[in-house]
């Protein structure tokens, strides 16, 4: 498999990531899907409030052109400068099973 990563930067790109997770869950009998519309604003730019003092970066990875997983990666200074750190996390990683596309 030949793995593409895409960062996120359009609306359309964005709804796309949000999306991956159904295609990943879609045979999980016990996958409790979120409120689509609620995360869209969770992974706003600008309109939620965790971006006044954090900054991301959203990651698409994708297959023959098709999504085969997301990713987050995320900067928070509030934590940073409370905990006296210099770190970034990673988040939301939502992947087919294949050990390729991880």
């Amino acid at each position: 498999m030949n793995v593409q990563i895409e960062k996120v930067q359009s609306d359309k790109q964005l709804r796309q990531f949000l999306k991956v997770p159904w295609q990943v869950y879609k045979n999980d009998p016990y996958w409790v899907p979120w409120l689509y519309h609620d995360r869209l604003y969770a992974f706003t730019k600008g309109k939620h409030p965790f971006f006044d003092h954090a900054e991301a970066d959203f990651f698409i990875a994708r297959h023959d052109g098709q999504p085969v997983g997301i990713i987050a990666a995320i900067l928070n200074h509030r934590h940073n400068q409370f905990h006296e750190e210099n770190v970034a996390h990673f988040g939301v990683f939502e992947v087919l099973n294949d050990p390729e596309a991880a």
